[in-house]
């Protein structure tokens, strides 16, 4: 008799062992709502860029330049590839009708920093005479580049062809990319999402001077156009649960 009650327990707690397994299981299959919600009956969508070069980087030096006049092109496209990617992550999800890029003059800029909400007043503006409910900005695009030097060598050949170790500068190029988005629901009147996000970029390169090493780096253009994307596709799976 007892060996039959161990027996049956044995049986019992193997089978709690498996519910709970089982209930595990299911709990981790559980889908979370998306980050973002939008009116249910929003169909259009419409994203504006707010988003203006900052003024910050300037400096005096030749590398500051050079690094100031290109930041602000790199603001420019930068924020460009981040609204594109948006765009083409919106339309393939499917769930809204119609994405569209709008071009607004008429609109305040910011200047390095989130900027103020845009009236209600603004945005149904927008909305009314571009035919969308819901607007996308990217309120805040912004590069900023921090340059460290350090003294090395490298090899360049010698009159007979030889290569010979020789003084060098290396070049570092940290670029923080900073991103602001905000939402707004015309249907429902309300500032869905407000999100900021960052990514890095590092480039280096060497050569017998600063400038040369910085004409000795590569892609830096390139990397920094692809993590704009990059930010730009992840904003965008704020409306996807997960």
């Amino acid at each position: 008799m007892k060996r039959t009650f161990i027996l049956l327990s044995g049986l019992l707690l193997a089978a709690l062992g498996l519910s709970c397994s089982a209930t595990n299981r299911l709990t981790m299959g559980i889908t979370e709502p998306a980050p973002v919600m939008l009116s249910a009956e929003a169909r259009k969508i419409g994203i504006i860029n707010r988003s203006m070069p900052s003024e910050s980087n300037k400096g005096v030096d030749k590398i500051d330049q050079i690094l100031s006049a290109e930041g602000q092109m790199l603001d420019k496209e930068g924020a460009e590839a981040s609204i594109n990617t948006l765009s083409q992550a919106l339309r393939e999800y499917g769930i809204f009708d119609e994405i569209k890029i709008l071009e607004d003059q008429t609109l305040n800029k910011g200047l390095g920093i989130m900027p103020a909400n845009l009236s209600w007043d603004e945005v149904e503006r927008i909305c009314q005479e571009n035919g969308v409910d819901v607007l996308f900005s990217l309120a805040l695009y912004d590069t900023d580049t921090k340059v460290s030097y350090k003294l090395t060598t490298m090899q360049l050949p010698n009159d007979l062809g030889i290569n010979m170790a020789v003084p060098a500068h290396e070049l570092t190029l940290h670029t923080l990319i900073k991103t602001g988005w905000r939402i707004y629901d015309n249907i429902d009147q309300v500032v869905a999402d407000q999100f900021m996000s960052r990514g890095e970029v590092f480039a280096a390169g060497k050569g017998i001077n600063p400038l040369k090493a910085y004409e000795a780096i590569l892609n830096r253009k390139e990397a920094v156009m692809q993590r704009s994307m990059a930010l730009g596709n992840n904003y965008g799976l704020r409306l996807l649960p997960t």
